[in-house]
């Protein structure tokens, strides 16, 4: 249904972030995404030739960042949880 010619948007990212109707929605939309994201960027750099030091300046300055700047702003899902 359009309002004065304008479409309805039933999801949306904003700074990385998935807006959707709900809260639980957006939530799992946006921590799916970003558990994706991690996974597939966690492998490259054991394709480089880092010292140990390296490897966890890489995990804190590109990999963790995403992960807090969601889990800021939605409860982490159960399913996202590993124990």
């Amino acid at each position: 249904m359009k309002v004065l010619d304008i479409p309805n948007i039933y999801e949306l990212k904003i700074l990385g972030v998935s807006m959707t109707n709900t809260k639980e929605q957006s939530g799992i939309t946006s921590w799916a995404r970003i558990t994706v994201t991690v996974r597939a960027q966690a492998p490259g750099a054991y394709n480089r030739d880092l010292d140990l030091a390296q490897r966890i300046l890489n995990v804190y300055a590109i990999l963790l960042p995403k992960v807090w700047h969601i889990a800021q702003i939605f409860p982490t899902p159960r399913d996202r949880i590993r124990n």
